[in-house]
């Protein structure tokens, strides 16, 4: 963390896995990538997917497990599925805000989110350091409402079907998909001319 905020800070450029001359989107491949390592590699989601992938594995229900795996991974994907819909419809890729103008300063140039981003960087890096990992730290809640909290929330969520639970997400997911089909189909009519209607 620390290196990865103090090479944002230099202005050091990355390779880029995009050629320079590649159109909007993306290749299958790299989508499936992104949201393998996503899923993976996230140190708060991790725990939460290995519990749940050895719930699936050696449980006795695999109709659960399924059930399990699929809300984890609409729970994951939504967001970056909602944020994909709406960002060309709200024109965020030409906004100001993200791509600022550079901070120069003789030969070094930076903009001052790529500052910003890495001095979070660092101080998350230390704060790791000195915390063992966040495992030194302290919580808001102690023990005991930690744990009184969670068996409110289980208690009230035990009155759940596991049926309704997964509707809701395959209705989510419906939406979702039924959005997708109807923006492409609608991207045609939109790049058309007026001499093409004729």
């Amino acid at each position: 963390m620390i290196i990865l905020g103090v090479v944002q800070i230099s202005g050091i450029g990355l390779p880029s896995a995009v050629a320079p001359t590649a159109q909007a989107g993306t290749t299958r491949l790299s989508v499936f990538a992104l949201g393998t390592v996503y899923g993976v590699a996230g140190v708060c989601t991790g725990p939460i997917l290995g519990s749940i992938l050895t719930v699936a594995a050696v449980g006795s229900n695999a109709v659960y497990g399924g059930m399990l795996l699929s809300v984890y991974a609409l729970g994951m994907a939504a967001p970056l599925f909602i944020l994909a819909l709406v960002w060309d419809k709200l024109g965020i890729s030409g906004r100001r805000w993200l791509r600022p103008r550079p901070l120069r300063l003789g030969t070094w140039s930076n903009s001052w989110l790529m500052i910003i981003s890495g001095v979070i960087s660092i101080g998350i890096g230390v704060l790791l350091l000195v915390s063992d990992g966040t495992a030194g730290l302290g919580g808001v809640l102690t023990v005991q409402e930690q744990f009184t909290t969670e068996s409110l929330v289980t208690g009230a969520a035990a009155g759940i079907p596991n049926l309704m639970v997964a509707g809701a997400a395959t209705l989510a997911l419906a939406v979702g998909v039924g959005l997708y089909f109807k923006n492409r189909h609608a991207e045609p009519a939109k790049d058309r001319t007026p001499d093409d209607a004729q």
